[in-house]
């Protein structure tokens, strides 16, 4: 379930199936997605908690690996472990000092 989610996020997210709103796009599908299997309890945080995650997977600061570990975390957890946010921050970082 979470593999299936999480390649359906980054490809729709990064391989641009639309001209415009392919961030959204994976947000909205990945809701659905959620849906459809019974996780309706998530969706609203699934949404809430991936707007910025998907802004950063599109400008290659979180890798599909990363993305795994936040959709699962999203899903299962009632918080991101420290572990994750830990790699977030890295990730933001790493992205930040690239671009200076």
């Amino acid at each position: 379930m979470e593999d299936k989610l999480t390649h359906l996020v980054f490809s729709i997210n990064k391989n641009h199936a639309f001209n415009d709103g392919n961030k959204r796009s994976s947000l909205a599908l990945g809701a659905y997605f959620l849906e459809l299997n019974g996780f309706d309890y998530v969706v609203k945080r699934f949404v809430k908690e991936m707007e910025n995650i998907a802004v950063w997977v599109a400008d290659n600061v979180i890798d599909k690996d990363l993305l795994h570990r936040i959709i699962c975390s999203v899903i299962y957890e009632d918080e991101y472990s420290e572990s994750i946010k830990l790699a977030i921050v890295e990730a933001v970082e790493v992205a930040e000092q690239l671009n200076r």
